[in-house]
């Protein structure tokens, strides 16, 4: 516990003033209208105190931190009959001559800190399947503790935080102006371009000269992960059925765009080009190996009614008839259900 975060009328704060640490990952989730989103969340809330300790347990000298926030709304219809702070407003957004201080939608904050990226990821992780199904992400940023402490523009920040020898929960804590929620917080969340600095650092690292580098691929929460691989087998396993990118967001809950991203990022294509691909190699599989099958009824079990059309995609994939292929078989490249690539015999 941070040295002086005492007691506040029985209320122990949250850890809001320890060190920043070297990582941070920032994420706000808006409520879904869902049954079991209260319960859901209220789990969260009874549990958050017994997470943070396990993962302080496990990684003792990763100053492993983090703290939770509602919005005005949420705290409305997750806690209604404990009233409300008195400095919780969903912020209005305001005008300039020249720049708006934006309002963003957010329900729920987590900010995580440690050592580590990966533990903030480990923790994100977690929050996040306890809260599947329940929640919607608008925001994930992600920061790191840049050489001497300064913003990666050069920007100073913190000059007007209390010195270090003062007791910050007295500047960071609600005390007795607001009894019945003393050790409580308050967090302003906004986020802003910077459009010129970025266009400078833009031009300075297109200038890098980035041969034999490998390209990084994109981070996603396992669970994500996990559900693309669900929606593969489903769609393999099933190749008479069409399903839509609608149908697919819907069954297994996942953002349109996470899903593509997500599935182009393991697969290496879309999912309309992957199971192109996959039908073709399926077919090549079947044109080979089960000379008593016509191509009509190859056609109908991956998926097409139309002969024609099934003749037209599979020789844009394997580069001929499948008649021709069944006379004059080539070696392909095959999708098979386990996910690696097996090149046919």
């Amino acid at each position: 516990m941070n040295p002086y975060q005492h007691s506040f009328d029985g209320n122990i704060p949250q850890d809001v003033a320890g060190k920043q640490g070297e990582n941070v990952i920032f994420i706000v989730y808006t409520l879904k209208d869902s049954p079991e989103t209260l319960d859901k969340v209220k789990d969260v809330c009874a549990n958050f105190s017994a997470l943070i300790r396990s993962m302080r347990n496990r990684f003792p000298d990763m100053m492993f931190s983090c703290t939770m926030g509602f919005g005005a709304d949420a705290w409305n219809r997750l806690f209604p009959e404990q009233g409300k702070p008195k400095e919780l407003k969903t912020f209005e957004e305001i005008k300039g001559e020249k720049h708006t201080a934006v309002s963003t939608p957010g329900d729920l904050l987590f900010h995580i800190r440690a050592k580590q990226m990966g533990l903030c990821f480990e923790f994100a992780s977690i929050i996040d399947e306890k809260l599947q199904g329940v929640v919607e992400p608008v925001d994930e940023t992600h920061g790191f503790r840049y050489m001497d402490g300064k913003a990666i523009i050069g920007f100073v920040d913190g000059t007007e935080n209390p010195a270090v020898d003062e007791n910050p929960y007295h500047f960071a804590v609600v005390g007795e102006e607001d009894a019945d929620f003393a050790g409580g917080s308050y967090v302003f969340v906004q986020k802003y371009y910077l459009k010129v600095k970025i266009f400078e650092l833009l031009l300075y690292l297109d200038a890098l000269e980035l041969a034999g580098t490998k390209e990084e691929r994109p981070y996603f929460y396992k669970t994500q992960v996990e559900k693309i691989k669900a929606i593969r087998s489903l769609m393999t396993e099933n190749l008479t059925e069409h399903y839509t990118l609608d149908d697919l967001a819907k069954r297994f809950d996942i953002p349109h765009t996470t899903m593509k991203s997500c599935f182009k990022s393991i697969y290496g294509n879309s999912i309309f080009a992957y199971m192109r691909e996959y039908r073709m190699n399926y077919a090549a599989n079947l044109l080979r190996e089960q000379n008593d099958l016509s191509i009509a009824q190859i056609a109908g079990m991956v998926g097409y009614d139309s002969p024609g059309k099934f003749s037209s995609a599979f020789k844009a994939v394997m580069g001929s008839t499948p008649l021709s292929y069944r006379k004059f078989p080539v070696h392909a490249v095959n999708l098979w259900p386990g996910g690696e690539d097996e090149t046919s015999k």
